[in-house]
């Protein structure tokens, strides 16, 4: 995951996640790869990690993913 999702990427000006679609594609490969893999070891399903999850998880780390308020006016 850190090499999808460096330290060093810069931050966004403006509070948006910003997600970089080779990565994103590069993570469902993993995500393939992986399931290919567990299937012909006959592993359970529910056992195979969420490479998805986990990429979330390492970009609210480094906070490249932002939570927007919603902002009321009266």
């Amino acid at each position: 995951m850190m090499e999808i999702e460096p330290p060093q990427v810069e931050d966004t000006p403006h509070q948006q996640a910003v997600i970089n679609v080779q990565n994103a594609a590069r993570v469902q490969e993993m995500q393939a790869a992986i399931s290919n893999r567990t299937q012909e070891l006959h592993i359970l399903p529910e056992l195979v990690p969420n490479v998805l999850g986990i990429w979330n998880m390492q970009r609210m780390k480094y906070g490249r993913v932002y939570h927007h308020q919603q902002s009321t006016k009266d």
